[in-house]
């Protein structure tokens, strides 16, 4: 299967985005803000980084 991670999961075209690729059938991780977790896992995303609480992995994330 495919795996996808969706940056700005919680907004208007990252919450389209999450529930398209699960859908499709996909493996989805998905990056929100704390408020944000459970309604993004909501949406079926399989893993949700809190960006506030893991900020070197969005540190790194930017970096590439």
């Amino acid at each position: 299967g495919s795996s996808i991670l969706i940056n700005g999961a919680a907004g208007g075209v990252g919450s389209a985005a999450v529930q398209i690729a699960k859908a499709l059938g996909a493996h989805v991780t998905a990056v929100c803000s704390a408020p944000d977790v459970d309604r993004v896992k909501s949406w079926g995303a399989d893993r949700v980084i809190n960006r506030t609480a893991e900020p070197a992995f969005v540190q790194n994330l930017a970096a590439e």
